[in-house]
């Protein structure tokens, strides 16, 4: 859907004249893309019938083009679709439950919701309920390592009530508490009174329901459900880098009236944030998301302390080109970064994994140096560049491709210690010690 729609604003920004003929067509698209993507043909023509009768109209706002006016009617019906606000999370001490049924993501969505908050300062602890699947403790347990954060369970113990009080008085002392229950593959009467017996014991201020994007419209009929049996105070949706229905999972929550809270955006546990419908849109249509990129740049460099003066500094060395390559990692995949700056539809998908694939080398490469070698760069000789590709299990090729890479990255620190860059200096201080969040 993504590619779809942003192809339909690219014909609307290259357009010489809009015209009927024009806004019929990109609504007749839109509604084509929609329904494909499993949202539903009620509101998909309610929504393009909006778009059509504003479109249309002949008085345009003081200094906007027609091509202007479209592409905003079009981005702000998609936004109120999808629920319009920014999610608001609890920044606070609260407890937190999350149900679903098997294979939408819980456990793994439990790690990424402890790291959530636990970055934001609130001591969070996990908990499992899951004593029906089989080693669902050991995901959490090793999941909670990646995060440094502790996975309570009792998997011996069979009633997931039982199991949870025992949680609960082992982690007090803790600000937040995720409490993982148990799913099944469809809602029956067992789940449900599983899931009731653990919220009555758990009392939590939180109950999400987790869905993963690729059920499309489902979503909706499961989102009812939970909400009349249990009582859900939000969604999170997984898994919306990789489904072509994303937009029909959302739209079918909306439809429910049940807010979409988080959603889960790849793999690595980072892969999380708050569901923000204008972001959401703006990607759907191809516009930048520099906020997100803005906040990950200084979530990345905190991270890896990594600092203006740093990059100042008159010896750079291979050790502060290896904290620049750690914070792009912290970053995220080379096509997110690209696509929160708008340009990932121009740049084939191979030279993004390739660029991917080798950053990943060059920081096996840099694991493999000694201290003095990434402090002395100059001091790495052909028997040293023998050793270091061994220990990196690459070639020598790989490791003077390396070499010459950050030789080029001195250049350009070379110039900006020379003040060719000094506006960027100013700009960056100035950001250091802001909060963007």
């Amino acid at each position: 859907m993504l590619n779809k729609l942003q192809r339909i604003m690219e014909k609307v920004r290259k357009s010489n004249v809009v015209d009927k003929d024009l806004i019929n067509e990109v609504t007749k698209e839109i509604q084509r893309i929609l329904i494909q993507s499993d949202v539903s043909v009620t509101l998909v023509k309610e929504l393009t019938d909006k778009i059509k009768k504003k479109a249309e109209k002949q008085e345009l706002p003081k200094g906007v083009s027609r091509k202007e006016h479209l592409t905003k009617i079009i981005y702000n019906e998609l936004k109120d679709i999808l629920g319009g606000e920014e999610y608001k999370p609890r920044i606070e001490s609260h407890d937190v439950l999350l149900v679903g049924l098997y294979g939408h993501g819980k456990t793994t969505t439990t790690s990424k919701l402890a790291n959530y908050y636990s970055k934001r300062g609130l001591k969070t602890a996990m908990i499992t309920t899951d004593t029906y699947r089989p080693a669902a403790y050991e995901q959490l347990q090793q999941l909670g390592q990646k995060i440094n954060i502790k996975a309570h369970g009792h998997p011996q113990e069979k009633n997931a009530q039982k199991a949870l009080k025992k949680a609960l008085k082992e982690t007090e002392e803790h600000e937040v508490r995720i409490v993982d229950s148990a799913g099944r593959d469809n809602v029956n009467k067992e789940l449900l009174k599983e899931i009731k017996d653990i919220k009555k014991a758990l009392q939590p201020e939180e109950t999400f329901l987790v869905l993963s994007a690729d059920i499309g419209q489902t979503a909706k009929d499961l989102a009812e459900k939970f909400n009349e049996e249990i009582g859900i105070t939000g969604i999170i949706t997984t898994k919306t880098d990789t489904s072509a229905k994303a937009g029909g999972t959302l739209t079918a929550c909306r439809e429910a009236e049940a807010p979409v809270a988080f959603i889960g955006t790849g793999e690595k546990i980072e892969d999380f944030k708050t569901f923000n419908a204008e972001k959401f849109v703006s990607q759907l249509l191809g516009q930048p998301d520099l906020g997100e990129l803005l906040k990950r740049v200084k979530r990345a460099t905190e991270e890896t302390e990594i600092s203006i003066e740093d990059l100042m500094k008159k010896d750079y060395n291979l050790e502060i080109f290896y904290k620049q390559l750690k914070a792009m990692n912290k970053m995220g995949s080379m096509s997110k970064i690209l696509g929160m700056m708008g340009i990932t539809k121009k740049i084939p998908q191979e030279d993004l994994q390739a660029t991917q694939e080798k950053m990943q080398k060059y920081k096996y490469i840099l694991d493999s140096m000694t201290d003095e070698e990434l402090r002395e760069p100059k001091k790495i000789n052909k028997s040293r560049k023998e050793r270091i590709s061994k220990g990196a299990g690459v070639t020598e090729a790989e490791v003077n491709e390396l070499i010459k890479h950050f030789n080029r990255s001195k250049k350009i620190m070379k110039r900006m210690q020379q003040g060719k860059m000094r506006e960027m200096k100013g700009v960056m201080k100035k950001m250091k010690g802001k909060n963007l969040f």
